[in-house]
């Protein structure tokens, strides 16, 4: 049932200017030119300088896409449906053949339209009158049919001001995360220099081959012969590395890909199947560490993508692991340095589940504020800016309540 003051209208009937592709030949590169957005710039329109330029000709053949500060563009094709906000600094700026301008009438809030259109019950329809063999892309006249859920103006500002406190916790978490992996980055360095090769030695550093202090085995070639019970985690693929738990139990092991297969290594602790195209280095020294071993070999993974061999299929060789340098401090000293990274390891994960939970929130509430199940109450008092606030709303089933939303 329809919430009460709300009304579905199609996308061009809420905009005040027919909707339509931008230029179908943008031509050369025109320094100074007049910038265009392509599809694949609507995740960042943060840089105007990265954008391509096309010529004040060209622009003004297409000047019905000029677009204005505010504006929606809208991707055909690729991840159709990708939608961004033009910025204040690409006032003026023109679209691509695969990029749609939505400028929409007075009454509509244009980011109450953004968060409308992100939202999966319109995505799954734009998917869905999608075409194409090579590639989908959806029409201009199908976009233009495409309805969406207008509230009344008030409202629509109310619901994007409440789900735009969740896109900055977004950003302020995604920022942290990109400086907790900048610093991670920056005490590897500290630790092991900065070169990309560990065959740079340090003054005073004791240097060891791979070989000497690790044994170095490969698994078996099928699941059956490596696991016959079915006990353990079996490692077959590199993406097992990158979707396995970091730790386990019982035993100390660092997992690289071998024959063909990306880097990625993962430190384990604990009881594995092993296939033949991975390798698994076992210190079997009381002088080398597990843990600083794997951040070591993360930190060079250059070198064994240098040393890789093979015309169609890239492979790490067995000598190569085994001649590999490692720079060898003090037991104690290892240690440090892998607590250290571990720990620095954990604010990232703390950090990206987090992030995880926030884009949940904001997809729940979505769901809630933009079908009409809750609504909002346009009311001055009610608190602002912290998603962690209360907001309150007007249940369609019951009469009133109160939605708290937390970041806890």
């Amino acid at each position: 049932m329809m919430p009460e003051g709300w009304k579905r209208v199609r996308l061009q009937d809420a905009c005040d200017k027919k909707i339509c592709y931008g230029i179908v030949q943008a031509g050369p590169h025109i320094p100074g030119g007049v910038p265009y957005i392509k599809c694949s710039d609507l995740n960042d329109l943060s840089s105007v300088d990265r954008l391509g330029r096309t010529s004040n000709l060209i622009h003004e053949k297409y000047i019905r896409t000029s677009v204005v500060s505010g504006d929606l563009v809208l991707s055909l094709r690729g991840n159709i449906g990708d939608v961004a906000i033009v910025p204040d600094a690409l006032n003026g700026a023109n679209l691509t053949r695969g990029t749609a301008l939505l400028s929409f009438g007075d009454d509509v809030d244009n980011l109450y339209a953004y968060y409308a259109i992100e939202s999966d019950e319109v995505k799954n329809k734009m998917s869905v009158k999608s075409q194409g063999s090579t590639f989908k892309e959806i029409s201009i006249k199908s976009l233009r049919l495409i309805k969406i859920l207008l509230p009344p103006l008030a409202e629509q500002k109310k619901i994007a001001e409440i789900l735009s406190t969740w896109d900055d916790a977004i950003q302020t978490t995604e920022k942290l995360i990109e400086c907790s992996r900048l610093q991670k980055k920056a005490l590897m360095q500290h630790f092991f220099g900065l070169s990309t090769t560990p065959s740079s030695k340090l003054s005073g550093t004791i240097f060891v081959k791979l070989g000497t202090i690790a044994n170095i085995s490969t698994g078996k070639s099928n699941r059956a012969d490596c696991n016959p019970n079915g006990l353990y985690m079996f490692f077959d693929r590199s993406e097992d590395l990158m979707f396995s738990d970091d730790y386990l139990y019982d035993s100390e092991v660092v997992i690289v890909p071998g024959e063909g297969q990306d880097f990625s290594p993962k430190y384990f602790c604990g009881k594995f199947g092993l296939h033949q195209r991975t390798y698994a280095v076992m210190p079997s020294s009381d002088v080398i560490f597990g843990k600083y071993l794997y951040y070591y070999i993360l930190k060079f993974k250059n070198y064994f993508l240098s040393k890789a061999v093979g015309s169609t299929v890239k492979s790490l060789r067995l000598p190569m692991f085994k001649n590999m340098p490692i720079m060898l401090p003090s037991l104690d000293e290892q240690k440090a340095i892998a607590e250290v990274l571990n720990d620095a390891d954990r604010e990232i994960e703390l950090y990206e589940q987090k992030l995880e939970a926030l884009k949940l929130e904001k997809k729940a509430l979505m769901q809630q504020l933009l079908t009409g199940k809750r609504r909002v109450i346009v009311d001055e008092s009610v608190s602002e800016g912290d998603p962690s606030d209360s907001y309150k709303v007007k249940d369609e089933e019951a009469a009133q309540a109160q939605l708290t939303l937390s970041l806890d």
